[in-house]
């Protein structure tokens, strides 16, 4: 699978969003059963990132943002993504960007759940474990 518009359809079926369509500038809305929100980003025709909002990591508090950075450098709970910063919103993300020549279109499913559970982690778990850690 090389091009994002071959992966749309497999990515609506897998998460029931029968009207995923990205925006004039590359975006679509997800929102997950009201419980966390992100953002699908068409970065070009071979790559897209998904990005889950974090709020409960305050990115005005220096502690979390050394331990955000600690997380990312030490691979701490982000598999195949890293946390970030929304600079519009000024808001914590978890994101993962798929390279779609790396993407065989049986494995998007898979993958896909794994990227929406990691963020569902950094939103409970992840995040207290986070602010705990010996290295804030």
């Amino acid at each position: 699978m090389h091009h994002v518009d071959r992966i749309v359809p497999v990515i609506r079926e897998t998460l029931g969003l029968p009207e995923l369509k990205f925006d004039e500038a590359g975006h679509v809305d997800l929102l997950f059963e009201d419980s966390f929100s992100g953002v699908l980003s068409r970065i070009d025709g071979n790559n897209l990132e998904f990005s889950f909002y974090l709020p409960g990591l305050d990115i005005n508090q220096p502690h979390i943002l050394k331990a955000m950075l600690a997380a990312n450098c030490l691979g701490t709970s982000t598999a195949a993504g890293r946390l970030a910063i929304d600079e519009d919103k000024m808001q914590a993300l978890y994101c993962e960007r798929w390279c779609l020549s790396d993407v065989q279109e049986d494995t998007v499913p898979e993958r896909l759940i794994d990227a929406v559970s990691t963020a569902a982690f950094w939103l409970a778990e992840g995040t207290n474990t986070l602010l705990q850690n010996d290295f804030v």
